[in-house]
């Protein structure tokens, strides 16, 4: 159909793509939170923040941590064990 992409027309091709699906998804989202949950505009916006910061962490931060040689027990110790610790109070 399309016969043989660049490797530069493909890779924007899926970026495009990628973004629209994000745009699409947060969209979603947003409508959910407004409509189905009923949450005020300052609600909305903390959502958005936590969003936001989970975004970084998962894409910045964690990819960041595990270049510099952080293993998967650090990082589950880290992610899961201390919040769990946290969590239960101790």
């Amino acid at each position: 159909m399309f016969g043989r992409l660049s490797p530069a027309l493909l890779y924007v091709l899926m970026r495009s793509v990628g973004a629209f699906a994000s745009a699409l998804v947060l969209t979603y989202e947003l409508a959910y939170h407004t409509v189905v949950v009923g949450l005020n505009p300052f609600q909305l916006v903390l959502v958005g923040v936590v969003l936001e910061s989970m975004t970084f962490l998962f894409e910045q931060v964690i990819p960041e941590l595990r270049e510099r040689g952080m293993t998967d027990e650090q990082l589950d110790q880290m992610m899961v064990e201390n919040p769990k610790g946290w969590l239960a109070g101790g």
